[in-house]
């Protein structure tokens, strides 16, 4: 059985100075080459990592060497922010290829210098036909703070060297109940404002599960009215996590927390779906991400079919490190994987 990359046992602060617990890779001899573009930027396969709490500059090094290769920086603020008090992250359902957590995280970050050499040093980890994206957010006491936050966010992740930023509207473990996506007028001044920011680099969206076709078709129109050119989605989804004795799993104070992983993963390739039926029928010039529930190889491959550009796992990448190369291989099978690699054999 597959150790995850995150170890739930410890602190965030303790996996992002030790981990990821990972020492099974061995080198891939041969080069991948791209075959594809995504935004302009060549691009190897649209298989890739959805930010979590691996993909800091360490964890983002070894999942490119794992053959993911669309990965996103986890999100960061314009200033140093605390994480959620440990526990984090709980494990509701682990089978053979199917993982679901519970996940308190909040949206921590370090001070920004730390943040601007991390990012740098995940840049520089990666290989040709390999993208970098990131996550950034805002939010303050009043509507134009909130915004200004973005905006120092994203001209951060530009210095950086990000290929593409993703302004991150749906995070569902905050300590407040704000769904950022659903208020479209925010959204629209928002996403105007951060597209002058970013010049040519490009800009998506992450959004959660829309309670109405109508509401998601308005956001879609005006991503693409204002020059967006990808929404990604789902975030987890928002619920109350409760021991077997009925008490909240991560204290009173964070009764509900982020259920990412198999569970929901009908709920992400129905949002794909509509998504692309929008896209289509209203001829908009959106790239789609997918993320949500991706926890064995094949699932990547329901997502490319439903209409998504680009496939992501957080979990199930966390669970299961050979995903992606299992994937690319065709081989839906980690211990044949690990003996591929062992003896260096292509297939």
């Amino acid at each position: 059985m597959l150790v995850p990359l995150y170890d739930v046992n410890k602190t965030f602060e303790e996996n992002a100075d030790k981990g990821p617990f990972f020492s099974d890779l061995l080198e891939v001899k041969s080069p991948r080459t791209p075959i594809l573009t995504f935004l302009g930027l060549p691009l190897c396969s649209p298989i890739g990592v959805a930010p979590c709490p691996l993909t800091l500059g360490k964890g983002i090094s070894l999942l490119s060497k794992l053959e993911f290769d669309v990965l996103i920086y986890k999100t960061i603020r314009c200033m140093q922010y605390p994480v959620h008090s440990f526990p984090n992250l709980y494990v509701m359902e682990d089978s053979p290829g199917n993982i679901t957590v519970a996940n308190s995280f909040g949206i921590g970050c370090a001070k920004p210098e730390v943040v601007l050499c991390d990012i740098e040093k995940a840049k520089s980890s990666l290989s040709a036909g390999q993208i970098l994206i990131v996550s950034i957010y805002g939010e303050g006491k009043t509507r134009k703070e909130s915004m200004q936050q973005f905006y120092q966010a994203a001209a951060m992740a530009k210095d950086a060297g990000a290929h593409i930023v993703e302004a991150n509207l749906s995070c569902p473990n905050l300590l407040h109940t704000t769904a950022l996506y659903l208020d479209i007028e925010y959204v629209e001044a928002l996403t105007s404002r951060l597209v002058a920011i970013l010049g040519n680099i490009p800009l998506t969206v992450k959004v959660g599960v829309f309670p109405t076709l109508t509401g998601l078709r308005q956001l879609l129109y005006t991503l693409a009215k204002i020059g967006v050119q990808g929404i990604c989605g789902i975030n987890s989804v928002s619920q109350p996590i409760y021991n077997k004795a009925g008490a909240p799993i991560f204290g009173p104070d964070r009764e509900k927390a982020g259920v990412s992983g198999s569970s929901i993963r009908p709920l992400a390739l129905s949002f794909v779906q509509n998504v692309k039926s929008i896209l289509e029928k209203e001829k908009l010039s959106l790239k789609l991400l997918a993320t949500g529930g991706v926890t064995q190889a094949h699932h990547f491959r329901e997502f490319l079919e439903a209409g998504a550009d680009i496939a992501l796992s957080a979990t199930g990448a966390m669970w299961n490190p050979y995903l992606a190369m299992e994937y690319h291989r065709g081989a839906y099978d980690t211990k044949r994987i690990t003996r591929k690699l062992e003896r260096n054999a292509d297939y």
